[in-house]
């Protein structure tokens, strides 16, 4: 029974492991992107060729995981936010939610396995309980700050992305070669952005309208300055407005957005280094002070004329 536990844990686990990186690494395969924006929420396996394993791996994840991670999921406000923060983090895929809600799952129910191993310390079923509770909050977690700073780096990144298209309508270009002049350019400019820039390109080159492009890339990079561009591209195409100006204007904005979130970050800072140093050097200075009264105090009441 022993061994049996063991053996099913094992084997969830590393399944588990196997299948989160899996589609990490199909989301970053360049046939991947480019089968996604072709089938943009078609919900299908973005497959490289040349790779047998990799393809099995995903033709299992998309026929058994993907379906039943999507009934695990469910509708409503969690699926959508996890469906958010995994854009954020940069999974793009549309069936990502539904594969990371499975790998969490068998991750959980494989460390709730090797916890009760120890079942010794905590009777009953606790430890499993605790072991696939933790894992999964820790599996979130994670999630959660892989999202931050990857949100963080486009955020940082999203100044200079406007500043090439300043850059091509200033030197006679369209909004629609501005934006594919930007997206050329964000391998080596802006690789946070990188990756929704050359799916936005894709979409252009395959008769997408640029209204519809720039929506999803705002969905893709999953913050409130992408959607803002957004929206003040498509009020220039819609109207035929100026559009350097309003972009300079919001590329300064940006700029100081950042910076007044700099000067917060450097304030908290200095706050927690003040108890840091507090907390170190008080009981310290506290001895260094008190030191000599305390032994002349001592050496009155036991007598010695020291």
């Amino acid at each position: 029974m022993a061994a049996t536990e063991t053996g099913l844990a094992l084997v969830a686990g590393v399944s588990a492991i196997a299948l989160l990186a899996g589609l990490r690494r199909a989301l970053r395969v360049e046939r991947a992107l480019a089968r996604l924006a072709r089938h943009a929420g078609a919900g299908k396996a973005a497959i490289a060729p040349g790779d047998p394993m990799l393809e099995a791996l995903q033709r299992l994840a998309m026929r058994w995981a993907a379906p039943m991670g999507r009934r695990l999921i469910g509708q409503g406000a969690s699926s959508e936010q996890l469906a958010l923060s995994l854009r954020r983090a940069g999974f793009l895929h549309p069936a990502a939610p539904s594969l990371f809600a499975i790998g969490r799952l068998g991750l959980a129910l494989a460390a709730g396995l090797l916890a009760s191993r120890f079942d010794g310390l905590v009777p009953g079923p606790g430890l499993f309980v605790l072991g696939a509770l933790g894992t999964a909050f820790l599996a979130s977690r994670l999630l959660a700050w892989r999202a931050e700073a990857a949100a963080g780096a486009r955020r940082a990144e999203l100044p200079a992305a406007i500043g090439l298209m300043v850059l091509g309508l200033e030197g006679g270009a369209g909004t629609e070669q501005a934006l594919r002049f930007a997206a050329q350019q964000a391998p080596a400019a802006t690789p946070a952005l990188a990756p929704a820039m050359r799916l936005m390109l894709q979409e252009l080159d395959g008769g997408t309208p640029q209204e519809q492009a720039l929506t999803r890339l705002s969905h893709r990079l999953a913050i409130d300055d992408a959607a803002t561009l957004a929206e003040l591209v498509r009020q220039s195409l819609r109207f035929g407005t100026e559009l350097i100006q309003p972009l300079r204007g919001l590329a300064v904005d940006l700029g100081e957005q950042r910076l007044a979130q700099a000067r917060e970050k450097v304030g908290s800072a200095a706050v927690k280094l003040t108890v840091v140093m507090v907390a170190a050097f008080l009981p310290a200075l506290l001895i260094l002070m008190g030191a000599p009264a305390l032994s002349g105090l001592m050496a009155g009441m036991t007598g010695d004329p020291r």
